[in-house]
C-alpha cells in the first residue's frame, strides 16, 4: 500500500485544498456523495417525509443534505437546495414591519426561487419534445398569480402537475441556513409552506436547523401557526448525538479517519486506499495523538477539519523536530481554535464570557474537572444554550440520573476541549486520580486532556444558586 510522503508538496496541496464547508464543494453530485461519510443518515433521509435536520454549525447539515442528492436522482425523484443566505435580508425584512409581513415576503421569494428552478429543469431534460416541455411548464406559469392571490394550496397542486408532466417521481426542496429568517417571522413561513406542500403527496422538504435559532410554532390566545414538529414535520435527525465520543470510541475514530481521506483525496486525488490503521499511522506519532484530535473536535466535523489543518501547519513549520503530528501539537492547535474562533465568537458578549469565566473557574479551577452535571429544566437556560450553540460547552448525555438524588434527571456537559488544554501545566490541571487515562505511555510534557470519569461526576454540579447570578442580556435571538 502507498505510503503517505507527509511533508511532500503535494499533501501540502492537499491539506490546503481541505475544504470545511459543503457550500464550497464542487457542485457534482456524485463527488459530494463520494466525500460524505454515512453513519446511516442518508437511508433515514433520503424519503417522501417532511423533516429537520438539526445541529450547531459545523455539525454537517448541509453536507448531508446535498449528499443525498445522488441517491434521490438515482431513485428518478427530482431535488432542489435552497440555501436561505441567498434570498439575503435586507428587501425581506424591513425594519417596523411585522413578523407576518416578513414571514411572508421570505415564502415568496422561496417560491420563486424554486419555480426558476422548475423552468431550469424542463430546459436541461433534452430528451422532452417541445410539446411535452410546454405542457410541463403550463401549471408553472400559473403560480405568479396564485402567489398575488395568496391561493397557497393551489401553488403546491401546480407543482405536483408539473411533476406528473416531468415524470419525477417525487421532489424532494431542501432549505439549508432557515436561521437566517428572522426568529419571530419563521412561524409565518413554515405556516405557508405548510398549507402549500403539507397536502401534496409528491412533495416533501427538509430543513437544517439551529435549535437555539428557530421557531417553527407560535401560540397565542387567538393564533396557531407554523409547522407541527411529530405532526406536521419530524425533527428526528440531531447531528449533536452522532458523534459524541464516549458512546462509541470506535465508531467515532473510523468516522473522521475516513472524513480526513475522503477531503484530503477530493482536495487533491490522492488516490491513496483508506482505512482507519493507515490515517493513524501515517500522519500522527501514536494512535492516542489521533484519539486525542477526535476529542478535541467534541463531535463536530468541521472543528476537526480545522485543528487538523492547523496541526499540519505547525508540524510543517517544526519538521526539524515533527516529522507527524504530535500530542503537543494538537493540544496547541485547539486550544488556538478555542481562542481565534469560538471564544471570539462570543467575546463582546458580556454576560456570556462571564458564566464561561465562572464556569470554568469552578469546574476546572475549582473542582480541577472538564465535565458537570446541571438539572435538566436548568440546561435550558438561555446562557448556557447559547454557550453550547457556541461550542464552548457541550452536551454528553442526557436524563443522567443522580444516586443520592434519585428524583432528578441531569444533562451531563463538557467545557471545550480548547479551554481545557490551555490549563495543562497550571494549577488547575485535573486530577489524574479522578480521570479514566491510562497515562503511564505519555511522556512528560505530552499531556492534554484526559478522559473524564463518570463516576466521579456527581461531585462537580452547578446549582441553581449559580447560574442565578448571570443575567441574559438582551435577546438570545439572531
Amino acid at each position: 500500500m502507498t505510503e503517505i510522503d507527509f511533508l511532500s508538496s503535494r499533501f501540502q496541496k492537499a491539506v490546503s485544498n481541505i475544504q470545511s464547508r459543503a457550500e464550497r464543494f464542487p457542485d457534482d453530485p456524485i463527488l459530494l456523495r463520494q466525500s460524505f461519510v454515512d453513519m446511516g443518515l442518508l437511508e433515514q433521509l433520503t424519503n417522501n417525509r417532511n423533516q429537520v435536520v438539526t445541529g450547531r454549525r459545523g455539525t454537517g447539515k448541509s453536507h448531508l443534505l446535498r449528499a443525498m442528492e445522488s441517491d434521490i436522482l438515482r431513485e428518478g425523484g427530482l431535488y432542489y437546495f435552497l440555501d436561505c443566505r441567498e434570498l439575503g435580508s435586507g428587501p425581506l425584512s424591513v425594519f417596523g414591519d411585522s413578523s407576518t409581513v416578513i414571514g411572508s415576503r421570505w415564502y415568496g421569494s422561496m417560491i420563486k426561487r424554486i419555480t426558476s428552478f422548475a423552468f431550469d429543469e424542463v430546459l436541461r431534460r433534452e430528451t422532452l419534445s417541445d410539446a411535452q416541455k410546454d405542457s410541463a411548464t403550463d401549471p408553472l406559469n400559473q403560480i405568479s398569480d396564485l402567489l398575488l392571490e395568496h391561493k397557497y394550496a393551489d401553488i403546491g397542486r401546480c407543482f405536483e402537475k408539473y411533476l406528473g408532466k416531468l415524470g419525477a417521481k417525487y421532489f424532494t426542496i431542501v432549505f439549508d441556513e432557515w436561521v437566517q429568517i428572522p426568529k419571530e417571522a419563521q412561524p409565518y413561513t413554515a405556516e405557508l409552506l405548510k398549507r402549500t406542500f403539507i397536502a401534496t403527496k409528491t412533495i416533501n422538504f427538509k430543513i437544517a436547523a439551529i435549535p437555539l435559532y428557530t421557531k417553527f410554532m407560535c401560540r397565542t390566545a387567538n393564533e396557531r401557526a407554523g409547522l407541527e414538529v411529530g405532526a406536521d414535520v419530524f425533527a428526528d435527525l440531531d447531528l449533536d448525538t452522532f458523534l459524541i465520543y464516549d458512546k462509541n470510541k470506535e465508531a467515532v475514530e473510523r468516522f473522521y479517519a475516513d472524513v480526513l481521506f475522503r477531503h484530503l483525496n477530493l482536495g487533491d486525488g490522492l488516490d491513496y486506499k483508506t482505512t482507519h490503521d493507515w490515517i493513524v499511522r501515517n500522519c500522527f506519532t501514536r494512535r492516542d495523538a489521533f484519539q486525542e484530535m477526535v476529542r478535541a473536535a467534541e463531535g463536530v466535523p468541521r472543528d476537526f477539519l480545522h485543528i487538523f489543518v492547523h496541526s499540519y501547519r505547525d508540524a510543517f513549520r517544526d519538521r526539524a523536530q515533527h516529522q507527524k503530528i504530535s500530542l503537543p501539537i494538537i493540544r496547541k492547535a485547539a486550544e488556538k481554535w478555542y481562542l481565534d474562533d469560538k471564544f471570539e465568537s462570543v467575546r463582546e458578549a458580556t454576560g456570556l464570557t462571564k458564566l464561561l469565566q465562572a464556569i470554568i473557574d469552578e469546574v476546572l479551577a475549582g473542582k480541577r474537572a472538564r465535565m458537570f452535571i446541571i438539572e435538566q429544566e436548568m440546561s435550558g437556560h438561555p446562557l448556557i444554550m447559547q454557550l453550547i450553540d457556541a461550542r464552548l460547552l457541550h452536551l454528553v448525555r442526557r436524563g443522567w440520573a443522580h444516586k443520592e438524588n434519585p428524583g432528578a434527571r441531569y444533562d451531563v456537559m463538557a467545557i471545550d476541549y480548547g479551554a481545557y488544554a490551555s490549563r495543562i501545566n497550571t494549577a488547575s490541571q485535573p486530577e489524574l486520580e479522578l480521570l479514566n487515562l491510562n497515562h503511564e505511555s505519555i511522556k512528560e510534557g505530552e499531556m492534554v486532556v484526559p478522559f473524564d470519569d463518570m463516576r466521579a461526576i456527581r461531585r462537580v454540579e452547578l446549582k441553581r444558586e449559580f447560574l442565578s447570578r448571570f443575567e441574559v442580556e438582551g435577546d438570545s435571538e439572531r
